[in-house]
């Protein structure tokens, strides 16, 4: 099944190599490059001997990939790698790979289930990543020693990073929901997903943490149809929609005075802050969402930054950052309870950008300095056809293993590649 005869896991760890060469050499190993035809197999939870052949892909496939991103960690540029926050997620990607490793390849219905517990305790091990790789850029920008190109560098490091670490969890998470069998689901593929309900409930969870953090939330309103439904990860969805709610509620209570540029918090006064709105329109290809506020816009010598790690018009959060690695051990897999820090990593808008742009879609941002902004998400609605199809052929890459099906996969996606350039970041690295 693998792209290439890998090395027995025996000969992976002989016991005179030391933990960080085994990493090493794991991360030289070619990974098996993966369509949604593929990962929409994963989806199969139903045949107990195609999960324990799944499970078994996994067990090869993982630590080649996590030993790939504890290396990235440890070789970023301009003194990156050494902040501490840094090297203690690529010592938490360094704990996973041996952890991984130590677990022997699932035969047996018992073991396949023994070895999805163990991945789903993983997610959690790694959920703290962004936060610590958001405290070390802090820590880098506050020393002042980057140039403008420089920043550049790493924000393109850091985007095939995360880009990367989506495609892992994304991964891990097909193969573990897939064993949920909830209606509708083919693991965490909603086949009709509807980004209104994901809107609604996007828009609930943000005004109670915007309520938590500055005592009060702009209303939010959505339009669009409910039945209008696509093929798509609703949770991606709702990950983007929470970042760009979170960042209108907080430029239109700091430009209507209600917080601070500091984030202190100002009596309203009766002041009655002007709704947030939500527009979703379904059409022939796309599926289109726009976010409108009324802010105050962002100043063009802004935009240009708003996609980049290093930049946030938020007051860092350092302290209540600190908290939450020191708790991360503890924390849930979506990133806590809602006593995170309201804005300030300077994360969202770019993480929200590769979500986006992993199924093919595109997050633009037009803004209007003294109003407000406007945010248009697209996703593509023909991903439907591709995972039409997915359910017919995609389950033999995994049941056989052969060239012959994975030929037919990328044939298939490179013609659609031919077609929309931007589905080359469908494929899983």
């Amino acid at each position: 099944m693998a792209g290439k005869v890998r090395l027995q896991r025996e000969e992976r760890r002989p016991a005179s190599v030391s933990d960080d060469t085994i990493i090493q050499r794991l991360a030289k190993e070619q990974t098996t490059r993966l369509s949604l035809r593929d990962l929409h197999s994963f989806s199969d939870g139903a045949d107990p001997k195609l999960r324990i052949q799944q499970a078994a892909f996994l067990h090869r496939e993982l630590p080649i990939r996590f030993a790939q991103r504890a290396v990235e960690l440890q070789n970023l540029p301009f003194g990156l790698s050494e902040k501490k926050a840094v090297k203690d997620a690529a010592g938490w990607y360094k704990e996973i790979v041996l952890r991984l490793m130590a677990f022997p390849e699932p035969a047996t219905a018992e073991q396949e289930e023994q070895y999805g517990n163990m991945l789903a305790s993983l997610l959690l091990a790694h959920a703290q990543v962004p936060q610590a790789l958001s405290k070390g850029v802090m820590e880098l920008k506050a020393s002042g020693a980057l140039t403008l190109v420089e920043q550049h560098r790493v924000d393109q490091i850091l985007n095939s990073f995360f880009l990367s670490r989506i495609a892992l969890r994304f991964l891990i998470e097909q193969y573990i929901a897939s064993k949920r069998h909830r209606p509708g689901f083919r693991g965490m593929i909603q086949s009709e997903c509807s980004p209104v309900e994901v809107a609604h409930k996007a828009a609930a969870d943000v005004a109670r943490l915007c309520r938590y953090h500055l005592g009060f939330a702009p209303e939010v309103q959505v339009f669009g149809k409910p039945h209008h439904t696509f093929t798509a990860v609703p949770s991606h969805l709702y990950y983007i929609m929470c970042e760009l709610l979170k960042n209108s509620c907080r430029a239109t209570a700091v430009h209507f005075g209600a917080v601070g540029e500091d984030g202190s918090r100002r009596p309203l006064n009766g002041l009655v802050l002007p709704p947030i709105k939500v527009i979703v329109a379904r059409g022939r290809e796309d599926m289109a969402i726009k976010v409108m506020d009324e802010g105050g816009g962002i100043k063009r010598s802004d935009l240009q930054h708003v996609w980049s790690y290093m930049f946030s018009s938020a007051p860092q959060p350092r302290r209540q950052l600190e908290a939450e690695l020191d708790a991360a051990s503890t924390s849930d897999a979506s990133g806590g309870h809602g006593t995170f820090a309201f804005a300030g990593y300077g994360m969202g808008l770019p993480l929200s950008r590769l979500y986006a742009r992993y199924f093919g879609g595109s997050l633009k941002l037009r803004p209007m300095e003294g109003y407000g902004t406007d945010a248009y998400l697209h996703l593509h609605r023909y991903v439907v056809d591709i995972w039409a199809s997915v359910h017919t052929y995609g389950s033999a890459y995994i049941r056989k293993g052969t060239r012959q099906a994975l030929k037919s996969t990328q044939v298939h996606m490179s013609c659609m590649c031919a077609m929309w350039p931007e589905t080359r970041s469908w494929c899983l690295r």
